[in-house]
This record gives structure tokens, sequence and C-alpha cells, in this order.
């Protein structure tokens, strides 16, 4: 059941670090570190990962919790079921980009903590496959951002997005798939 164990913690910084084929399932038990929600997967700081095909169930917290933002975690063709409490995916705007079409979010969230896109980022934030992003801070754009079609953006009341001097927003949706 959800809450049986505390989760895991992935704090390595290889380039090779990979997970493809893993379900995590039944975490949640506690806060995972200090400074840390319970969720399945938590990443220290510096952390790089590629989720491929991983899929997360009956978690009582978040399926991933991404706290710093010098952590880099590609999602690829995951997957989000049921019986998760909080938010898919806790994690800081310079991890969108990290995100892909193919996820299924499960129809929840991810939480985008309020923080400051650098001047040097270039990104794109996709259209989330049965998601919405959730924004519950200020969020500063100082460089590009295009937003795909389709994209859904809910925020919490106190939050903001916010595209400074030099900053680039491109929000081009269609007739069909509103932004």
């Amino acid at each position: 059941q959800a809450g049986s164990w505390r989760g895991m913690m992935y704090e390595n910084s290889s380039l090779e670090g990979f997970m493809e084929h893993v379900h995590f399932a039944h975490a949640g038990h506690s806060n995972l570190a200090s400074g840390f929600q319970k969720t399945a997967l938590g990443f220290g700081s510096s952390a790089r990962l590629t989720l491929n095909n991983v899929h997360f169930s009956d978690i009582d917290g978040y399926g991933v919790y991404i706290r710093y933002d010098g952590i880099r975690v590609i999602f690829e063709n995951s997957h989000f079921g049921q019986g998760i409490t909080q938010a898919a995916v806790h994690m800081r705007p310079p991890q969108i980009a990290g995100l892909d079409t193919q996820t299924d979010f499960g129809g929840y969230h991810v939480e985008v903590q309020g923080a400051n896109l650098d001047d040097s980022d270039d990104v794109t934030w996709p259209k989330l496959n049965n998601g919405a992003y959730l924004f519950n801070g200020t969020t500063s754009v100082f460089g590009k951002v295009t937003i795909q079609p389709g994209a859904i953006f809910e925020f919490d009341n106190d939050a903001r997005l916010r595209v400074r001097n030099d900053g680039v927003f491109i929000a081009n949706g269609t007739s069909s798939e509103r932004i």
C-alpha cells in the first residue's frame, strides 16, 4: 500500500545515469530527506538521470521530487498511474525542458516551484500528455521560453509568471489547441 517505504534518493551526477522499465510503487512513508516532501524518487543537487518507461503508482506524496536548479532529469515515455496523493512531479522551471510529450501524467499536475529561468536558457515547455502545469510561486523568465500549443497552465493564488526585460516568451497556440 502507499507509504510502505520511504522512497529513493538519487544524487549521482554521471551523464550515464539511466533507468528503464522500472516501477516505483508504495513509497512515501515519510519525507525523503530534510527539505524534501514525501516522494517515490527524489533528486539531490547536481543529479543527472534519464527515466525511460518508468512507472509510478500508489505513492503517498509526489511521484518525482526535484528540488534544485542544477538537476537534469529527462523523462521518456514514462507513466504516472493511480494513487498518487500529490503531483506527479515537483520541479523548478529549469527542469521543464526535460519533460516529453509521450510521458502520461495520469491527470496529475507537474508542480512548478517558483524560481528564475536564466538569460542563457532557450527552452521549449511541452504540452503535457494527460497533465497540466501548476505554478506555486513567482517564475521569472530572463531567457527564451517557447510554449507548445495545447499546454495547460494553472496558478496558485499568489503565483505569477513574470517575463523580465530581456526575456522572450512565445506562446503560439492554435484554434484547436489553445494554451
